[in-house]
């Protein structure tokens, strides 16, 4: 029964990859849950606790995808340990890449970016806090600024398309 559920995920979604599909499910539960938070229709969290909460969140949907296909959360992991060990070895960006990759697959690109923007945030502000450098405040403006930060990501994403778009030669 696994095996078929999984045969259907496959043909909705592709074999995107953990990483993708992971930032996939983060960035739209995170995106609905904080409009809920603005709305009113769920309580905002507040002070570091907001930061801990979203860190939390991606553990939970990572453990979801790790029970559901282990094989395939493994050979990811494997793939890309040995993407960074490649790129400590010849450390380059290739913007066309990334371009082409972003222009792509617009959705999931947005969502990647998301999910790592936002860990960075989280990151920053549990540091912050722990090291006394500031206190994060969480509640209404917290939710309001990371649903405001991945309608940014989209119009940078748009704005990539629309470059790529301009740049293809004429027919």
């Amino acid at each position: 029964m696994k095996e078929k559920l999984k045969k259907v995920y496959r043909w909705l979604f592709g074999d995107q990859g953990t990483l993708v599909g992971v930032s996939d499910a983060f960035a739209l539960v995170t995106v609905i849950n904080s409009v809920m938070m603005v709305t009113g229709f769920d309580t905002p969290k507040v002070g570091v606790f907001a930061y801990v909460h979203l860190l939390i969140r991606l553990g939970i949907i990572f453990a979801v995808f790790l029970l559901w296909d282990y094989d395939g959360v493994k050979s990811d992991i494997a793939y890309y340990r040995e993407k960074i060990k490649m790129f400590r070895q010849s450390p380059t960006l290739n913007v066309a890449a990334l371009s082409t990759l972003i222009v792509k697959e617009k959705f999931n690109a947005t969502c990647v970016a998301y999910t790592l923007a936002v860990v960075l945030i989280c990151m920053l502000a549990i540091v912050g806090a722990t090291f006394g450098i500031f206190e994060p405040t969480g509640g209404v403006g917290f939710y309001t600024n990371i649903i405001a930060l991945y309608v940014g990501i989209v119009v940078a994403v748009l704005v990539v398309s629309v470059i790529d778009t301009l740049r293809q030669p004429k027919k």
